[in-house]
C-alpha cells in the first residue's frame, strides 16, 4: 500500500535535491502515411517465416474516437480471438498469432495503427491479402456486441493491472510525462473505454475499414515474396539490401 511504501521512499530520497536542468523532452513527431497501399520488400536471407509489418493513420492519443480505435485495434487483431487470429492462425494456420497496436505518444494528428504478422514465408501474399479483407470487414460485418464486450473487459483488466509491478508503473509514470500528463490522468482516460457505446464503435470501425492511406514492410527473400505479393494483386517495391 502507499501507507507502507511512501515512508521508506521518504527515508531514502526525502532529502535528495538536483539543481540539474535534466534533460529536454523531445516529443515523437506525428506519423505521415501517404495516400494508397504501398508495400515494400526489405530483403534478408531466406527463411521459412516473414514478417509483415503494416501502419495506417489512426486517432491520437487524447483526440476524439482514440478510445473506440483501440477497441476496434484489439478487436481486429489484438485480443487473441480477434478477426484476424481467427483467420491467420486458427482457420489457415499459417501464424503463430497477431498483434495489433495503436500508438499512445504520438501529437494530435499524426496517430497510428499498427498490425505485425508473422507468417509462413510461401504464404505472404495470401496474408496480406487476408489482412487487408480483415481490416474491410469492419464496414461489411459490423463490430457485434460480443466482440466490444470482451475487448473492454481485456482493456480493463489490462489499465488495473498497470500498478501491479514496479516496471508497469514506473512505464505509466515516464509515458506519462512524456505525453504531458499526470499518471492519473492517463489511467482516467484509458479507464473510459469501459463505458464505450457499440455504434461509436461500430462507426469508428468503419472509419478504419478502408485502408486508402497505409504503408507496408515485409522482411524476407524478394526472389519468394514479391511473386507471391504480385499474384495477390499488390505492388511491392524492393528495398535496398543495406
Amino acid at each position: 500500500s502507499i501507507g507502507s511504501v511512501q515512508p521508506v521512499l521518504e527515508a531514502a530520497l526525502g532529502s535528495w535535491t538536483n539543481d540539474s536542468p535534466g534533460v529536454p523532452l523531445v516529443r515523437h513527431p506525428g506519423a505521415v502515411v501517404p495516400d494508397g497501399i504501398h508495400v515494400y520488400v526489405k530483403p534478408f536471407e531466406p527463411e521459412a517465416q516473414a514478417v509483415i509489418y503494416l501502419v495506417r493513420p489512426a486517432p491520437s492519443f487524447g483526440e476524439p474516437g482514440f478510445l473506440e480505435a483501440t477497441a476496434v485495434t484489439s478487436l481486429l487483431g489484438g485480443d487473441f480471438t480477434s478477426r484476424l487470429n481467427s483467420v491467420l492462425r486458427e482457420t489457415k494456420g499459417y501464424s503463430y498469432g497477431i498483434d495489433a497496436s495503436i500508438a499512445n505518444e504520438l501529437p494530435a494528428g499524426g496517430g497510428m495503427m499498427s498490425i505485425s504478422a508473422p507468417v509462413q514465408a510461401d504464404r505472404v501474399g495470401e496474408a496480406l491479402k487476408d489482412i487487408v479483407a480483415g481490416f474491410g470487414s469492419l464496414a461489411t460485418v459490423p463490430v457485434s456486441d460480443v466482440e466490444l464486450n470482451r475487448t473492454v473487459m481485456s482493456a480493463a483488466t489490462g489499465n488495473a493491472s498497470v500498478g501491479e509491478t514496479g516496471g508497469g508503473l514506473m512505464g505509466l509514470v515516464v509515458s506519462s510525462e512524456g505525453m504531458g500528463m499526470t499518471p492519473e490522468q492517463v489511467q482516467g482516460l484509458m479507464e473510459d473505454i469501459v463505458a464505450l457505446k457499440l455504434p461509436d464503435v461500430q462507426a469508428e470501425g468503419r472509419a478504419l475499414a478502408a485502408l486508402d492511406a497505409a504503408v507496408v514492410v515485409i522482411g524476407g527473400d524478394p526472389a519468394t515474396l514479391v511473386p507471391q505479393l504480385e499474384a495477390a494483386g499488390f505492388k511491392p517495391e524492393v528495398l535496398p539490401a543495406d
